[in-house]
């Protein structure tokens, strides 16, 4: 077996996308393009990691539907490993639908992870400890229940955990844990829910990078938060906060950036590069993530990155 450098636990989902080729209308058939493919947080984060050259273990919960190949095989395709997964036969796999507009933007959608709910159990956990000890890094997802995420802060505390924090409704399964993970990325309405404000609407990157100061002040190392077009404030514990404005991209499927982000942070935390550093490096996977139809891009490799690096990049605006 492989010693993993990167260990992603949480949602492998069987995304279905629905692509609107025109405004979309609702209450109302709309015409478009539906795709079916590999998805979840955890192994959406997994792929970019191996198309960059970690090496990466999914953790993550397999039903017998006859889907689950799909995740199989991408991991298969991307170099992924996959052989400690959690398996039920028994169950369908969990599955992820999202509306995409004509412009590439989510606007609803409706994940079912009744299989990793009742999979990734922080019994289950305990039972890949070995594996866990060995990774430089983890990774979670806030898909996982608060009892397995307890577990992983309580248990796993030595070691480098990293937390993307999935969606609104997920954050109270994070709910005063943010402190004991070393780098947390979220978006600008997670970042205000768990500031304690449920108002919808997106900060301002001035109020993100206060925001991101906040959150490090409060214990753990790293935070990002990702504004879409607005750009990604960041900030360190100790050290500097600051925001950089999104690179000029096309968007052609949103699905899936901030995942990309994800894994441009595990990979500048792995290259020991420094914070602004890392969140450059992490907008431009996003880039290539926004380019692409697919919640993964095929594209996403290190050289792809370097070339929107080397690009128009944004001149970030330090804060501090």
């Amino acid at each position: 077996m492989r010693t993993p450098s990167v260990v992603a636990i949480g949602a492998a989902n069987i995304d279905i996308n629905g692509y609107s080729t025109s405004a979309l209308l609702h209450e109302e058939s709309n015409p478009g393009r539906v795709e079916l493919c590999a998805g979840g947080v955890a192994r959406n984060i997994a792929e970019n990691l191996a198309r960059l050259g970690v090496e990466v273990e999914l953790l993550t919960a397999l039903g017998g539907d006859g889907l689950q190949r799909l995740i199989i095989e991408s991991c298969r395709a991307a170099g992924v490993g996959y052989s400690y997964c959690a398996v039920d036969v028994t169950m369908p796999s969990s599955f992820y639908m999202a509306v995409l507009d004509c412009t590439g933007e989510m606007d609803v959608a409706v994940c079912d992870m009744s299989l990793a709910d009742k999979l990734l159990t922080p019994a289950f956990l305990k039972s890949k400890r070995d594996l866990l000890e060995q990774a430089d890094i983890l990774v979670a997802d806030a898909g996982l229940l608060r009892d397995p995420l307890c577990w992983l802060t309580r248990e796993m505390g030595h070691k480098k955990l990293f937390l993307d924090t999935v969606s609104i409704k997920r954050c109270d399964n994070v709910e005063g844990l943010l402190p004991f993970f070393h780098t947390v990325k979220m978006n600008g309405h997670e970042a205000l829910r768990l500031a304690g404000e449920s108002s919808g609407r997106e900060p301002t990157p001035q109020e993100a990078v206060q925001l991101a100061g906040e959150f490090v002040r409060r214990g753990q190392t790293r935070c990002y938060i990702t504004l879409g077009r607005n750009g990604v404030a960041f900030a360190q514990r100790g050290g500097s906060c600051g925001h950089l404005p999104a690179l000029p991209v096309t968007v052609r499927g949103a699905s899936g950036a901030g995942d990309a982000f994800m894994a441009g942070a595990v990979y500048g935390e792995l290259r020991g590069m420094s914070l602004e550093q890392t969140a450059r490096f992490a907008t431009a996977a996003s880039a290539v993530a926004l380019s692409s139809l697919s919640t993964v891009s095929a594209d996403m490799s290190v050289q792809s990155v370097s070339r929107w690096l080397a690009g128009p990049l944004q001149e970030g605006t330090q804060l501090g």
